[in-house]
């Protein structure tokens, strides 16, 4: 038996409960891109069916965040448990904000429940992003993937002026197909050996 440094950290180990979170989320990420693309052809594409996207998007958002709690990718400490809490009440403000907002989806996605609920995610992922990266848990492109959502809200463009709506929802869709694809991809077994079998 191997013992770990202070530095060392076990590797992600994934139960088969991990595999269908990630595809959810990867899934919402997936319905996410066709509604920025749809915007993109359509600029008044603001209806019923933009707004049930986001509801499955929003929920697809929860369901990976309940695989990297599981997975314990963020590590045990205190800002792993904080930025988890805020990026879930994020996706949780964004998914109210929708579930009230099918009568104007535009009003939700400009609406104050989605400011705050994006505000709040960006905050949460950025603090999963350095919980993630400091635990050493993930390997590779994995470790980064936390700081995809706001990533790709930066490069979307941080106000919601209609210009960048088409952009910035396609850009937060494929960094939540990445993020649920990293979930779903953990391996099942230790990725390094560090406690000796």
């Amino acid at each position: 038996m191997t013992t770990m440094t202070a530095q060392e950290q076990p590797a992600a180990r994934a139960t088969k409960g991990e595999l269908p979170l990630g595809l959810i989320a990867s899934a919402g990420g997936v319905l996410y891109t066709l509604a920025g693309l749809r915007f993109t052809f359509d600029h008044d594409a603001y209806d019923a069916l933009s707004a049930a996207m986001a509801v499955l998007w929003c929920l697809g958002c929860l369901a990976g965040l309940a695989g990297i709690a599981r997975l314990g990718v963020a590590g045990r400490g205190t800002l792993g448990k904080a930025a988890l809490a805020l990026a879930v009440a994020g996706s949780g403000l964004a998914l109210l904000a929708w579930l009230t907002g099918f009568a104007d989806p535009l009003a939700a996605e400009e609406g104050t429940l989605m400011i705050a609920g994006r505000i709040l995610s960006i905050l949460g992922f950025l603090g999963l992003g350095l919980a993630t990266f400091t635990a050493r848990r993930w390997a590779g492109w994995r470790r980064l993937a936390p700081f995809f959502y706001p990533l790709a809200v930066v490069l979307g463009g941080l106000s919601w002026a209609m210009a960048e709506v088409e952009l910035k929802v396609t850009l937060i869709g494929l960094a939540w197909i990445a993020i649920g694809v990293a979930i779903a991809g953990t391996r099942q077994e230790r990725v390094d050996d560090a406690d000796g079998g």
